[in-house]
């Protein structure tokens, strides 16, 4: 798993990379002003990027070699480990500016998604599968693959729900992803630590925080699946 690790106040930027804390590449980052603390972000390099892309087709092959059951069975470990940290996630909803009311029902919702989407691990095929109707006495039947690498853009409305949901739909099916968020960045780098401790293949989902302007043209240079949610 690699992502980077978000710092409070000044200090040196750190990423995740195969379970081991490294440098940040670029060294930089940008602020986020919550109500009582200043976050200090990671700010995403190209060659971040690309060694993000590396290690997510090594996780494709990771992931995708998992059973169904496995893959499903991961998913609902990391709702398990939200639904532990919940208390914490509602403080840091709150410290961006929603209410406790508010904070609670989207983690709430959260959960609800990834164990929607747990669940739909090993039956998403049957239900986009076709038998398809053929002038002969034969069968043509539709099988689906996992495309491989994919590359998805969080919302920056600030939820944890609306990550998620940005995350789940390619990595149910097998895909592996990198994921990228910007004012949606502290709370993203908070899920990092739950997936750390959820049994995720190395590689098989990289969360990166920055300015999308930075990399966006090494983006369409890389050979991934790209998914857009209106930010």
């Amino acid at each position: 798993i690699r992502y980077p690790l978000w710092s409070r106040g000044l200090g040196d930027v750190y990423k995740r990379q195969h379970g081991k804390f490294v440098r940040s590449e670029s060294g930089k980052v940008y602020s986020i002003d919550l109500k009582e603390e200043k976050y200090e972000i990671p700010l995403t390099s190209k060659k971040d990027l690309r060694d993000a892309v590396t290690s997510s087709k090594e996780g494709f092959k990771n992931w995708n070699q998992l059973t169904m059951y496995n893959r499903s069975q991961i998913l609902y470990r990391l709702s398990e480990m939200i639904e532990g940290n919940k208390d914490s996630y509602i403080s840091l909803l709150e410290d961006h500016g929603l209410s406790r009311s508010d904070s609670k029902n989207d983690i709430n919702n959260a959960i609800d998604t990834i164990v929607w989407y747990a669940g739909l691990v090993d039956k998403w095929e049957q239900l986009t599968g076709n038998l398809n109707p053929v002038a002969g006495e034969y069968f043509n039947i539709s099988h689906q693959e996992a495309i491989g690498v994919t590359f998805t853009l969080s919302s920056n409305s600030i939820s944890l729900n609306e990550l998620i949901k940005s995350i789940l739909p390619p990595l149910t099916v097998g895909c592996s992803v990198i994921n990228f968020s910007n004012k949606n960045a502290v709370i993203a780098l908070k899920l990092s630590e739950d997936i750390n401790n959820s049994d995720f293949p190395s590689g098989s989902l990289n969360l990166l925080s920055g300015k999308f302007e930075n990399i966006i043209e090494d983006v369409g240079g890389h050979a991934v699946s790209y998914t857009h949610l209106t930010m």
